[in-house]
């Protein structure tokens, strides 16, 4: 899948943290973090970069920015033959790194000073961990350990800190010998989550830990990345054979808390922004008609269990069903509010929501 990769200095000794950063069509915010993070690098690392088939290739963008590396550093560059999606683009971080130990970091995140030096602190103190999760922008860790995967997921106080790529470091051939788990289940947009998972069920340590390593930015202020399609994939992580059934009722609980599912307002509010501002609304109803079905069924934590809920699930039907009839009512009463909705990116309940 992948084209000849662009190696500087051949060094034999496996380095012992492999920075991976899948990376697709954004290569001038790839040059940005490329140059916060390349003066932490040193010769105990592999930075490892996985061009998703950009319409330029990355290594025609970099320029001279790589050259700026030192301390004998190795850098290698891939680039897939083809688009092979962003998830599967997340396992072949994991297939293709050569140190002992994996940081994915989003091209986009910000790096922050010291964060390799604080990785190499905790490789260092917990050598026989399978994986430690750092704070982020989404959940501030308490400094913790645990072993298997039903302590994991009770220590888990934020899914999204987990799901975020960026504050995860893994013991790559453990994660190697998930492969399998994680191309069964790239189709859920965290196969990263469920590679992890099932090789903390084999009673594997984990940590998680207080200091933070990005500051992440969002790169889709037009609000295009589609938070109802990526929910209703993380709920097929229910799906992991592994699970026992008090796992799965507790993990459960963590992807509703994290994804927002838990309100019926929020699944409200997308429906509506997608019916606003979709300009193809016609030729993607059917998908989104899809989606809420399966949000109904998949979610065993807020399933239809109340009259509130049955109400709403008609409310919503009526919605999707009657499209034309929905547009003109929503705009009506966000005239009746004083509201231009041809103004309209992102409800305000959307702008605040904590995921």
């Amino acid at each position: 899948m992948s084209g000849m990769p662009i190696t500087k200095k051949c060094i034999m000794k496996r380095p012992l943290l492999t920075i991976a950063m899948p990376t697709y069509n954004r290569n001038a915010i790839l040059v940005t973090s490329l140059k916060r993070l390349i003066p932490q690098l040193n010769q105990e690392c592999e930075l490892l970069i996985i061009d998703n088939n950009s319409s330029m290739p990355v290594e025609e963008s970099l320029g001279n920015v790589l050259q700026e590396v030192k301390n004998d550093c190795q850098i290698r560059i891939l680039r897939n033959k083809s688009n092979i999606g962003g998830s599967a683009n997340i396992i072949r971080c994991f297939e293709e790194s050569a140190g002992i130990w994996t940081w994915l970091l989003g091209d986009d995140d910000e790096v922050q000073e010291g964060a390799i030096e604080i990785i190499f602190k905790m490789l260092g103190l917990f050598e026989d961990y399978a994986f430690f999760n750092f704070s982020s922008i989404f959940h501030a860790n308490d400094n913790k350990n645990g072993i298997g995967l039903l302590s994991f997921i009770e220590d888990m106080h934020s899914f999204s800190n987990v799901l975020f790529i960026s504050s995860g470091v893994y013991k790559t051939n453990l994660m190697q010998d998930a492969l399998f788990v994680g191309y069964n289940f790239v189709y859920t947009a965290a196969p990263h989550v469920a590679m992890i998972m099932s090789v903390i069920k084999k009673n594997r340590k984990y940590g998680f830990s207080e200091s933070m390593l990005v500051n992440w930015k969002s790169t889709d202020p037009e609000g295009n990345w589609n938070w109802l399609k990526v929910n209703v994939q993380l709920l097929s992580l229910l799906k992991l054979p592994f699970l026992s059934k008090e796992e799965k009722r507790i993990f459960s609980l963590r992807i509703s808390n994290a994804s927002g599912l838990r309100s019926y307002r929020y699944i409200f509010y997308i429906f509506t922004r997608v019916i606003i501002t979709s300009r193809s609304y016609k030729e993607e109803y059917p998908m989104y008609k899809s989606y809420f079905f399966q949000w109904i069924v998949k979610s065993p934590c807020i399933g239809i269990k109340s009259f509130f809920q049955v109400c709403f699930a008609f409310q919503m039907l009526f919605l999707l069903n009657f499209q034309q009839i929905s547009f003109f009512l929503i705009r009506t009463v966000f005239f009746l509010f004083g509201e231009d909705i041809n103004k309209i990116k992102v409800f305000p309940r959307l702008k605040n929501q904590s995921f």
